[in-house]
């Protein structure tokens, strides 16, 4: 296969991301600046099915498995779990070899699949948030993601959203999402040079798994229904603000402690604590 599994390791094996931040920004202890994590899928982009469409041809393709993904829920899991749960659900024994290999098969489908991006779209309000939040020097944006970090490269190439990321965490550095803020808090403090701490790190996603992950990380979450949960299913699991679509860019920055202008950002923590749960 053209992919191995040297690219599916634990991070203590990992280097990080070989893409490079020069914003300029300075070193030492700024640790009430927001760092700002956000899913893939159903939050930056929906890819018009993409993804699950590679991992079922990948499926067919090694064991002749039709409709693979039938009776599975994809949200909120990392793509190591989905195929586990998978390989369970048609009596596919696994190994670690075996799931590498899906793996690679999977990213020969999704790089084709990907050519055509017109069923998919840029969830709405996107663009400019990020465009707002890479052009800034008082925050930092990252990447929590279930996908692995090629598959997460693929899908966000696809839709002009790639160059907007410099580091992340994702499917092929641990199984459960919520393991995965450590992972990202450190390849942020590496990447940006500052000291991020949980009460400024915010986990922006579209499904239960993400607003878990936040709390299991005393982090803030920041939930969007863009995705495969409604605003209902969503707001039963308490997230800290919940967005129908991120498009209300004040209203965004204001919560994230970043109102008005980047000079003026010193004062939105103590704001973004003062209006916690209104959104």
């Amino acid at each position: 296969m053209a992919e191995t599994s040297h690219w599916i390791q634990d991070m203590n094996e990992r280097s990080l991301s070989d893409k490079s931040l020069d914003l300029g920004r300075p070193r030492g202890n700024n640790s009430q600046r927001p760092l700002v994590l956000f899913d893939v899928d159903g939050t930056l982009v929906n890819t018009g099915g993409m993804g699950s469409q590679a991992l079922s041809l990948a499926f067919w393709e090694l064991y002749e498995i039709e409709d693979a993904l039938d009776g599975i829920r994809l949200h909120g899991k990392t793509d190591g779990a989905i195929i586990r749960e998978i390989f369970r659900q048609h009596g596919v024994h696994w190994t670690t070899i075996a799931r590498d290999e899906v793996l690679a098969v999977y990213l020969e489908h999704l790089r084709q699949e990907a050519k055509d991006s017109s069923l998919g779209s840029v969830c709405p309000g996107i663009l400019p948030l990020l465009e707002e939040l890479h052009g800034r020097d008082d925050c930092a944006i990252g990447l929590l993601t279930g996908n692995i970090e090629r598959g997460a490269e693929v899908k966000l190439r696809a839709f002009g959203l790639w160059r907007y990321f410099s580091f992340g965490a994702y499917g092929s550095d641990r199984l459960k999402r919520s393991d995965l803020v450590e992972v990202a808090v450190l390849r942020a403090r590496e990447m940006v040079g500052w000291d991020f701490v949980p009460g400024a790190t915010f986990v922006v996603g579209d499904t239960p798994a993400d607003i878990q992950a936040a709390r299991n990380n005393d982090c803030f979450a920041l939930a969007v229904a863009t995705g495969g949960y409604t605003r209902g299913e969503l707001q039963r699991c308490k997230p800290d603000w919940l967005f129908s679509d991120l498009g209300d860019l004040p209203k965004v920055l204001d919560v994230l402690g970043l109102p008005g202008s980047p000079r003026e950002a010193g004062a939105g923590i103590g704001a973004r604590e003062a209006s916690k749960g209104r959104a």
